[in-house]
């Protein structure tokens, strides 16, 4: 199927940021139990598919890095 082609793979770099008060997603993960279905899907979702998670407080504002 990929004969002579290298398979390269793409990363994309989502970051958002709010002022809203702060809020550490990457701590919450790790608190969350994973075995309460239909609670959390949005970490959930986020977890399953990035390769990498990163939080900062900066200035007063949230800064969350995913990399995918």
């Amino acid at each position: 199927m990929y004969q002579g082609k290298e398979l390269q793979l793409v990363s994309y770099i989502l970051r958002i940021r709010d002022d809203c008060t702060a809020f550490d997603p990457t701590e919450y993960h790790k608190v969350m139990k994973m075995d309460e279905l239909g609670k959390n899907v949005g970490i959930q979702m986020v977890y399953g598919m990035a390769r990498e998670v990163q939080y900062q407080n900066l200035l007063g504002m949230n800064v969350l890095t995913i990399l995918i």
